[in-house]
């Protein structure tokens, strides 16, 4: 993200296209903003992936190329749903019986007393 200049000269930057629809929205970014902010879009939408789950944003480049859309980090955000609530189940904390560990090894509790 701090030097968006190397994705370009990178040996194994084509490992950085996780897939097809990822080329695609490289291609679509450097087409439609140049060679340096097409760049920084792009990490900008690696490292979202990063931060959520890749196959959700992959989706949403998916959705956006079909709609014919610039896939810029921010609208996929918005496609995916990003930064709404999530509801979290509350669950009790489990009751432990460290009797069942005790009866393992039933001599090391008389020898540590």
């Amino acid at each position: 993200m701090r030097k968006p200049g190397a994705f370009e000269r990178y040996r194994y930057r084509d490992c950085l296209f996780p897939g097809l629809v990822w080329r695609q929205a490289y291609d679509a970014l450097q087409k439609a903003l140049g060679d340096r902010k097409g760049e920084v879009e792009y990490l900008r939408l690696l490292h979202l992936a990063a931060g959520t789950l890749e196959s959700e944003v992959q989706a949403a480049l998916e959705a956006a190329l079909a709609a014919g859309r610039l896939p810029e980090a921010d609208s996929v955000k918005d496609l995916m749903g990003a930064g709404k609530p999530v509801d979290v189940p509350e669950m009790p904390a489990p009751a432990v019986d460290l009797g069942e560990y005790d009866a393992l090894n039933p001599g090391m509790l008389s020898e540590a007393m």
